[in-house]
């Protein structure tokens, strides 16, 4: 049977000039008649057919034309085979940021309904990594800090997985918090998900009881006023801390009028 590239073009939904561009792609082959009419045949039909179902499977055009025309099975099954690895690598993918973003989520809601209170949660293994070096006295004012040119590269992949953070250092023997350093605070279950190498000198902070508070600090706010805060709130609380103090940028937010700073503080406390 013989139809008019009007009439393939119907059966398509498309139009003369979208079955013309799959014509200069390979994927189907038109005889003209004398009147210089272009015709095409069922067979024609059935390979646009073909290579426009494996397009819609991921493949490029180019690569479910060479699929259509492949003339040894076992080319065809390595394709497929290679096109099955690429999709799951990318739901992998998008199923990490699927989690990370119903994690921040929960984290804004959270910081939300519980400002300024203390909540005991068993959380699970996350990392800190710094990018820029520690310094003594976290209660100095900006104008006394040390320049510090020695700062950590900031990895790409830790943007989606990682979030804002800063460590107050834990001294176990005097009981303070003396130093602090600015980096990103990531989940274990999230490093193997986005592929992301741990710096050596990282630290882990294992799963275990702490106490979480969210506050909303604004702008004006210096981070060190966090500290003061949060022992504050488990000296009332009657909770003794036993190691660094985290504080996860949650949520910002910079309108004109006003400044949203949500900030949730962690620290180990003992069971």
């Amino acid at each position: 049977m013989e139809y008019k590239i009007s009439e393939i073009a119907k059966m398509f939904g498309t139009s003369s000039e979208g079955i013309r561009f799959f014509e200069k792609k390979g994927l189907l082959k038109g005889q003209r008649t004398e009147n210089e009419y272009r015709i095409y045949e069922d067979r024609d039909i059935f390979s646009l057919i073909q290579c426009l179902s494996y397009s819609k499977l991921g493949f490029t055009l180019n690569e479910a034309k060479a699929i259509f025309f492949e003339d040894q099975i076992a080319a065809v099954q390595k394709r497929f085979e290679t096109k099955i690895q690429e999709t799951q690598k990318n739901m992998s993918h998008e199923l990490a940021i699927l989690n990370c973003l119903q994690g921040r989520q929960r984290a804004i809601e959270q910081a939300i309904l519980n400002q300024n209170r203390v909540i005991i949660e068993h959380l699970p293994t996350r990392y800190f990594i710094d990018i820029e070096p520690s310094y003594p006295g976290a209660n100095m004012s900006t104008s006394k800090r040390k320049d510090h040119n020695n700062k950590r590269k900031i990895a790409f992949d830790l943007l989606p997985a990682g979030e804002q953070a800063l460590r107050f250092a834990y001294d176990s023997k005097a009981g303070t918090y003396d130093a602090r350093e600015r980096g990103f605070s990531i989940y274990e279950q999230h490093v193997q998900s986005f592929h992301i190498t741990i710096p050596p000198d990282a630290i882990c902070y294992p799963e275990g009881i702490y106490a979480t508070c969210s506050v909303n600090v604004g702008i004006n706010a210096m981070e060190y006023d966090f500290l003061e805060f949060i022992l504050k709130k488990l000296s009332s609380e009657h909770l003794t801390p036993i190691g660094d103090l985290i504080v996860i940028y949650t949520c910002f937010s910079f309108c004109e009028n006003e400044h949203q700073r949500y900030c949730t503080l962690m620290v180990p406390i003992e069971k």
